[in-house]
């Protein structure tokens, strides 16, 4: 049996845009050696995705922003999590009897926590090991073995995990749900058709965007931007928000702004756009966004991070991070070559195929058997 366990309070709904949430019903849904379960706190939204079994469990109060900083002091110098940590020992209580893998996702230091019934594996979504090399064993002690979103991750936990662990640390690509994310009918209208979506925050790139579109100067583009600064359409605008509506005033072509929509409406916004645009500044190990995208059909343009061109497997433009002059200049050639526009959007979609959920959760049991796991 496979038991997931994300971070305490999250909520196991579609009505979030939570990436880790995605990838878990993702792999629940793509299981093929028996039906997963999902430890989530009671109190959090109650449309949950349905491809798991819930177990409720009480996590306790939630930690405040104080706690957290708190936290994150004390990881950083080897100390745990300990305001964290006792929503995590609360879970633990409640796990399913019999043998079972724990995937904890995006949780160091927790392993040490899990009961002897469990084999505890670290499920990477992000660079989750802080602090000196004497902080990230304490990090990754109880752990049988950790998993990591792509292989760029896993080598850059490798360079810091402990030598025992180092070889027990392996890559499983996320992947996608291609029956949701499909390519409709489509024919290139009178303007490109560019779309950007995800949080609307610095690391995330789109005033790199409206950069690239006031060098490109055309106004055969519409842009569409889609996304908030967190998880709600209700929130006030940021500054940073704000500073991209005055960015995009001075554009020769529209540029609309659309607040956060849930997963039930990202679909719609994938299928209007002829081209994906995801300038990350980070290093984003793998973007659901970016496969997304391409399963949807549409060309991608990507920035050389982390482990986004490993995701596309070149099926994407790939420019430099922070390069709007570059990223000008792919756009320039999409714009002037429909030849070049649908053989990327073929390509993306034949990409998104290899990496469907079904094939990536095949891997994880494969993963998790080679570990020693129990599977199903």
């Amino acid at each position: 049996m496979i038991v997931h366990l994300p971070t305490p309070h999250d909520h196991f709904s579609p009505r979030t845009g939570s990436a880790t949430m995605t990838v878990i019903d993702g792999l629940a849904r793509g299981a093929h050696r028996g039906r997963h379960t999902v430890l989530v706190a009671r109190g959090t939204f109650t449309e949950r995705y349905d491809s798991a079994d819930v177990v409720e469990y009480d996590a306790g109060p939630y930690v405040d922003g104080r706690r957290a900083k708190v936290d994150a002091i004390a990881a950083r110098t080897g100390l745990g999590r300990p305001f964290q940590n006792r929503s995590y020992g609360r879970a633990m209580d409640a796990l399913p009897e019999g043998d079972h893998t724990l995937l904890l996702h995006n949780a160091p230091y927790t392993g040490a926590l899990a009961p002897r019934r469990s084999y505890p594996v670290l499920y990477a979504h992000n660079e989750v090991l802080p602090g000196p090399r004497p902080a990230v064993a304490r990090a990754l002690s109880g752990f049988a073995g950790v998993v990591a979103v792509s292989t760029w991750l896993a080598d850059r936990l490798e360079q810091r995990a402990p030598r025992a662990l180092r070889e027990r640390i392996v890559p499983v690509v996320n992947g996608v749900d291609t029956s949701a994310f499909r390519p409709g009918p489509w024919e290139r209208g009178e303007r490109l058709r560019v779309l950007f979506l995800g949080r609307i925050v610095p690391a995330k790139g789109a005033d790199l965007l409206l950069s690239a579109c006031a060098r490109l100067a055309s106004p055969d583009v519409e842009v569409r931007i889609v996304g908030s600064s967190g998880f709600s359409s209700a929130d006030a605008l940021t500054p940073y928000e704000a500073s991209l509506r005055t960015q995009a005033e001075s554009l020769p072509h529209p540029v609309e702004f659309v607040p956060f929509v849930d997963r039930y409406a990202v679909a719609a916004h994938y299928a209007w756009a002829d081209v994906v645009v995801l300038p990350a500044r980070w290093h984003d190990p793998c973007p659901l966004t970016l496969l997304e995208s391409m399963a949807s059909g549409a060309a991608t343009v990507i920035s050389d991070s982390g482990g986004m061109p490993e995701a596309a497997g070149g099926s994407a433009l790939v420019v430099p991070r922070e390069d709007p002059e570059r990223l000008a200049e792919a756009l320039s050639a999409l714009l002037g070559s429909e030849s070049l526009l649908a053989q990327l959007r073929q390509r993306a979609r034949e990409r998104a195929v290899e990496l469907d959920w079904s094939n990536r959760s095949a891997e994880l049991e494969e993963v998790l058997t080679r570990l020693g796991a129990p599977v199903g």
